[in-house]
């Protein structure tokens, strides 16, 4: 879903692979959460996915360990656990999306999102480029105006004069 997407956006995706079910499944997860937190000036985003299975199959995700990890992660972290009709509290703890499949069109349509925004931006900062260069090109014109209005040659056709007296203009 990611990779395949309607815009062409291609995402840099680091997997932590690990078992997600049994006794040692909750530890597990919590350690792969270290390892991406020692690492999180590398990742903008943290998606815990996996797909459907049994009740029992989501207890790891039910454990305080995992919810209290999610709680407190220096990253945000959107969860795909599961189907539609399943909720743990780890779901609770990050932006639960469902399943892995939502999660990669909340990430796609993210990006879009922050894309034209970015593009609105760079057309509104153009405009006010444009505007304040057009003020500035009239306060010039003005000045120049004002300028030719003031020079002395003006000044010489309008029938005033410059007076000497042994050298220095009298004023």
């Amino acid at each position: 879903e990611l990779n395949q997407n309607a815009y062409g956006y291609t995402f840099e995706v680091t997997e932590f692979v690990t078992i997600i079910q049994g006794d040692q499944a909750a530890k597990n997860i919590v350690n792969e959460l270290g390892k991406i937190a020692v690492r999180k000036d590398e990742f903008d985003i943290v998606a815990i996915v996996r797909g459907g299975g049994s009740a029992t199959d989501f207890k790891p995700f039910d454990t305080y360990d995992v919810a209290a990890t999610i709680a407190t992660f220096p990253l945000p972290i959107l969860t795909g656990i599961g189907h539609d009709r399943n909720v743990s509290i780890a779901d609770m703890m990050a932006t639960m999306l469902k399943t892995p499949t939502k999660v990669a069109n909340y990430i796609v349509n993210y990006n879009f999102e922050y894309e034209q925004t970015i593009l609105n931006l760079v057309e509104r900062i153009g405009l006010l480029a444009e505007r304040k260069i057009q003020t500035l090109q009239d306060k010039v014109l003005y000045l120049k105006r004002i300028l030719n209005t003031i020079s002395l040659d003006k000044n010489l056709q309008r029938g005033f004069a410059v007076v000497y007296k042994e050298n220095q203009i009298i004023t």
